[in-house]
């Protein structure tokens, strides 16, 4: 719908049919609500920014890689 949308000679029923497929898709904030859906709160931003925050030379023990013998 949106490459028919970009044709010059294209009619107005495309970008109606792309509007209202947006809204379906919850895509818009009308369609939000009609839906029933809501954007949820970052819950675990506080701990992203705090491993964010980490030292950047430490590496977790769990992490660390270690060189074998290919012989």
């Amino acid at each position: 719908m949106m490459v028919l949308s970009e044709d010059p000679k294209a009619q107005v029923g495309i970008w109606t049919h792309i509007r209202q497929a947006r809204a379906d898709l919850g895509l818009t904030p009308a369609g939000l609500k009609e839906n029933g859906w809501a954007i949820a709160v970052d819950e675990v931003s506080e701990r992203r920014d705090a491993a964010d925050d980490a030292p950047v030379g430490e590496v977790p023990q769990q992490r660390r890689l270690r060189a074998v013998s290919g012989d």
